[in-house]
């Protein structure tokens, strides 16, 4: 299993991502969120390279539904970790 700094991931990728929308949802095996609150998710909403919910695909519905925005697998068999830049 990969591991990823969502920090940097949310960088890189919303380079590209943000042109098309203005938010992209990363799903992924499991995110390590490193928050009390919720430890762990399957999915990371991403704008303008910051984070703005994490939860379930379904939890970030609205976001797709309402606010037009994109999901990307690419991280689907991917573990990411959270952290600072």
């Amino acid at each position: 299993m990969s591991k990823f700094i969502l920090g940097a991931m949310g960088a890189l990728l919303m380079s590209t991502a943000v042109q098309a929308t203005d938010m992209t949802i990363f799903t992924a095996q499991k995110i390590i969120t490193m928050e009390t609150n919720i430890p762990e998710a399957t999915a990371v909403a991403l704008a303008e390279g910051r984070i703005v919910s994490v939860g379930s695909l379904d939890s970030l519905s609205d976001y797709i539904e309402n606010h037009g925005a994109v999901v990307d697998d690419r991280f689907a068999d991917a573990v990411p970790v959270s952290g600072a830049r």
